[in-house]
């Protein structure tokens, strides 16, 4: 039975801030954006807050175990600060959450929710933004205008963040820009937050500083026909995601300013329990059925559709839970394990990939493993082509990226 405060699950990563120690807390499911620091003495009443105790009996764990009285009223302001801030779980924390799903349930729009964080919320400075990742050392220059290449099928493109990421993005984006437009971009987003299936689907337009990106409710209603109706269980983790908002934002202004576009947003689970447990995923109905709806209802279109998997690859290092640092030993190993693996998507091969990944246990916390396998099973393209190979370095979290284009 509850009978104290409880903290929600959140993530906690060490800072040093004014000289003190201590770790910040995050919630991995965007419910609130404030990041708490709690200084180093402290982290022991987080660990006591299991809903099982009152103020007293933290109080008098913390005697037991550390000997020192910790007076009341400094427990309950670390309570009060959290509840605040929505981390405990609590009625104040559920009639907040609830609050923000409905609004996002009764929205027609999903709304640019990393404008102003992760990149510009000013029109103008998104552009310059986008239009600089062409300039970068490592970018291929601008788009020739005069370039008019068949449609792609699709493309593997990262989803890292902006600044990390700009000659990756501008690699694919240019190879885009310089191909016919497709009239649809099916974007198999990566699901960051954990989900019923494995698959979630929502008929939102996408909100953008330039501009609201319309999802196609044809080729929906065709993919609901085809792949039934289960997949819109999961819509809520559309709210906070990145990696479909930041392709909406990009193909807003590279391909949508000339052309009327319409996206059709699927985010991608994780395939966890068949790397653990052996198989295919295409053992289980509820992936199989998707991908081969999907792959129909690309079969049945008029339009031309292009297919893209925004994904970043591996995640190594402290941060990812690996037990020591990177250093450029193992950064090379894994940039050379990417590389292997990426020869399976170049062979379009989605089996050969995963089994790549299941026989390294997903040591290396591929994120773009669901989407990769998807895109690979639901197009039936001759040649998929490595454009530009990057990552990240950090020897507490690196992380690696590629773009592809299929055609």
């Amino acid at each position: 039975m509850t009978t104290g405060p409880r903290l929600r699950a959140v993530e906690a990563f060490p800072v040093q801030q004014n000289g003190t120690q201590g770790i910040c807390l995050r919630d991995p499911l965007r419910y609130t954006e404030a990041i708490l620091f709690i200084p180093l003495g402290l982290v022991p009443l987080l660990q006591l807050m299991d809903g099982t105790k009152d103020l007293r009996d933290i109080q008098a764990d913390l005697m037991r175990r550390f000997g020192s009285l910790v007076q009341s009223e400094e427990i309950q302001a670390l309570i009060d600060a959290l509840d605040r801030a929505y981390y405990l779980d609590s009625e104040n924390f559920a009639s907040y959450k609830e609050g923000v799903e409905r609004r996002f349930l009764d929205s027609p729009v999903r709304a640019a929710y990393l404008a102003g964080q992760a990149y510009p919320k000013s029109r103008d400075e998104l552009i310059r933004m986008i239009d600089g990742f062409f300039a970068h050392p490592e970018g291929p220059g601008g788009p020739d205008p005069g370039m008019r290449n068949e449609t792609p099928a699709g493309a593997i493109i990262p989803h890292i963040d902006f600044a990390r990421g700009e000659p990756v993005y501008a690699h694919v984006y240019r190879a885009l820009v310089e191909s016919e437009p497709a009239d649809v971009y099916v974007i198999l987003g990566t699901a960051h937050m954990e989900a019923e299936q494995v698959f979630a689907l929502t008929r939102k337009d996408f909100d953008t500083p330039l501009g609201t990106v319309p999802a196609d409710q044809g080729f929906i209603d065709d993919l609901v026909e085809e792949a039934g109706e289960g997949y819109f269980q999961d819509e809520l983790s559309h709210r906070a995601e990145h990696s479909i908002e930041f392709q909406a934002v990009l193909l807003r202004h590279l391909i949508g300013r000339d052309h009327p576009i319409s996206i059709v947003p699927v985010l991608c689970g994780s395939f966890r329990e068949f790397i653990l447990g052996g198989g295919s995923p295409m053992d289980e109905p509820m992936v199989s059925g998707f991908i081969e709806g999907l792959k129909k209802t690309l079969e049945r279109q008029a339009k031309k559709v292009c297919v893209i998997a925004s994904v970043d690859l591996a995640h190594v290092g402290p941060r990812f839970g690996d037990p020591e640092p990177i250093d450029p030993a193992k950064l090379a190993a894994t940039q050379k394990r990417d590389h292997e693996m990426l020869e399976s998507v170049r062979a379009r091969d989605p089996e050969a990939f995963f089994r790549f990944v299941q026989e390294e246990q997903d040591r290396r916390n591929v994120c773009g493993l669901t989407p990769i396998y998807t895109l690979l099973h639901a197009l039936q393209s001759p040649e998929v082509k490595l454009l530009k190979y990057g990552f990240s370095p950090d020897p507490q979290g690196t992380v690696t990226f590629a773009g592809l284009l299929v055609r």
